[in-house]
């Protein structure tokens, strides 16, 4: 297959218009926060049943998925500032900027309150009364 190709009509003017326009990766400068993803899940612990889901970033999401994780793992907050930590978050979600020890701890103290009224809230609800023991021997 042969191209034509003329320096005085064909030129790189297209691409020089193009490039400030488009950054290089599309990702971290996406203006529409509801495009979606489409991901590729296995279903089941055999990995037999696959599914297509929609995935939409959402930063908010990622920060309290991150307080969960040192919550439940008992991680310290300084975890966030490993470089192997920092490097496999963004393998895993590049758009994500990895917040400060101080930021996550700002968010695992709000998950905290968040989920203090959630539980003073249900025991309003309960019309029984809550007793609360606990085994004296093991205490020592």
């Amino acid at each position: 297959m042969t191209y034509a190709f003329n320096p005085s009509c064909h030129g790189t003017h297209s691409l020089l218009r193009h490039i400030p326009k488009y950054p290089k990766n599309p990702h971290k400068a996406t203006k529409d926060k509801k495009q979606v993803m489409i991901n590729l899940l296995s279903s089941g612990t055999s990995g037999q049943g696959k599914s297509i889901v929609t995935h939409l970033y959402d930063e908010k999401r990622c920060r309290r998925a991150l307080a969960e994780f040192i919550i439940c793992d008992e991680q310290s907050f300084r975890i966030v500032e490993k470089p192997a930590f920092k490097k496999l978050l963004n393998e895993f979600e590049p758009r994500f900027p990895i917040p400060s020890r101080t930021t996550i701890a700002r968010d695992v103290w709000q998950l905290y309150l968040g989920e203090v009224k959630v539980l003073k809230k249900i025991l309003k609800q309960c019309s029984k009364r809550v007793y609360l023991t606990t085994d004296y021997s093991t205490l020592n």
